[in-house]
């Protein structure tokens, strides 16, 4: 009878270090996940028309491309979720970027 109170006991606390395991490993996964979660374009061209006004401030003129504000304005170059570039249209005063669907998008920044 008391050998039996043991083997349950054991498998019990076996079984709850297992799950507290499993829960512990998925909100890490969970974590993990939103954190490289990419962003979207809409809130990415925020950032860059925000860098672009601190550029214009600071310069007195607006910046011939993306490059000019990475390092100072922009922590690196800004890419879409699917990996391509942004651009910007200096003559039309647009973000340009594509959508994975390789259509073409513009936000006016100015």
């Amino acid at each position: 009878m008391k050998d039996n109170k043991i083997i349950i006991f054991t498998f019990s606390l076996y079984a709850f270090v297992l799950i507290c395991c499993i829960y512990f490993m998925y909100e890490l996964y969970n974590r993990e996940k939103a954190r490289t979660r990419p962003q979207s374009p809409k809130f990415i061209c925020e950032n860059i028309k925000a860098a672009i006004r601190m550029y214009k401030a600071n310069t007195g003129q607006l910046p011939p491309n993306i490059d000019a504000l990475v390092g100072k304005y922009l922590i690196k170059k800004p890419y879409t979720p699917w990996g391509l570039p942004y651009a910007l249209d200096t003559i039309e005063h647009q973000i340009n970027y594509f959508d994975f669907n390789n259509c073409k998008k513009s936000i006016k920044y100015y």
